[in-house]
């Protein structure tokens, strides 16, 4: 029992399900805040064509893992010839789940996000050798479009100033996390000639610029709450602002994996704002 609870947490921490599942929740979040209609269905429908494009991208980049993340590169080992099958098995439950409970048009926005996220591997990510970090930026707009994706389902306009700050807030936020993330594999990303910001820019101004990052996403929020009249509530998904502080404190020290895991578990964070929210 205790070695199956081991693999489990091993699982969520390592194998993408922070990002995966934070986007499902961070998406509740946003609709909860600007009052649209939610269900399970459409959460879970993001969280399930999400995490096999982690899987996938784990799965390609596995050699180069073995020594640049040699933890996750174990736990993924005691399972890696199944990943195709369970990822093909998440795909086929998002299918029925997108289509029967959720909306045809988010079955459509599901299949390109999810084609596009597992083409990142494969191609985008490789432009990142050309353009200064093409890969942040593209992973960062990819989450901008869960929010999207909810409005949809809600069947309402996405062109309003309101959803476009909170849009702009996932944009800064998720390049933030993309940026933090980069100081983990700055060996195997510089071997593979990829021009992150560690790598071109070298640590002290990478941190500079995560800094002007974490404050700048606090104006969208502030903007949308004093113009827009968004529930009072909704400042709360700026606090973990004040723990990526912490968190980039601790990066300039030594890039450990706690500091990474932190900053991973900001949209899970928000996440529980909104389930606190619809609760009550």
């Amino acid at each position: 029992m205790v070695k199956y609870i081991k693999f489990l947490k091993k699982e969520f921490l390592l194998a993408g399900h922070i990002m995966s599942l934070g986007g499902a929740l961070l998406t509740l979040t946003l609709l909860l805040i600007l009052e649209k209609q939610v269900s399970f269905s459409l959460i879970l429908s993001i969280y399930l064509f999400v995490q096999p494009i982690f899987w996938i991208d784990r799965y390609i980049g596995f050699r180069g893992d073995l020594e640049a993340n040699k933890e996750r590169s174990d736990h993924l080992s005691s399972y890696f010839k199944y990943i195709p099958f369970i990822s093909l098995a998440y795909v086929i439950t998002f299918v029925y789940v997108s289509w029967f409970h959720v909306s045809n048009q988010n079955f459509i926005l599901g299949v390109v996000l999810l084609i596009m996220g597992c083409l990142y591997a494969l191609v985008f990510k490789k432009i990142t050798r050309y353009v200064l970090g093409f890969k942040n930026f593209f992973v960062a707009t990819f989450y901008v479009f869960f929010l999207i994706y909810g409005l949809i389902y809600s069947n309402q306009s996405i062109f309003t100033i309101p959803i476009a700050l909170l849009a702009t807030f996932v944009f800064i936020r998720s390049l933030y996390i993309q940026i933090f993330f980069d100081f983990k594999d700055i060996k195997d990303d510089a071997q593979n000639k990829l021009k992150t910001f560690p790598v071109v820019l070298g640590s002290y101004k990478t941190i500079k610029i995560l800094n002007v990052l974490n404050f700048l996403s606090i104006a969208p929020i502030l903007i949308a709450l004093f113009l827009y009249q968004l529930p009072l509530w909704s400042l709360t998904i700026s606090v973990p602002f004040i723990t990526y502080m912490y968190a980039l404190r601790g990066l300039k020290n030594k890039p450990e994996l706690k500091w990474f895991l932190l900053v991973g578990f900001e949209y899970i964070l928000i996440g529980l704002v909104g389930l606190i929210v619809l609760i009550i």
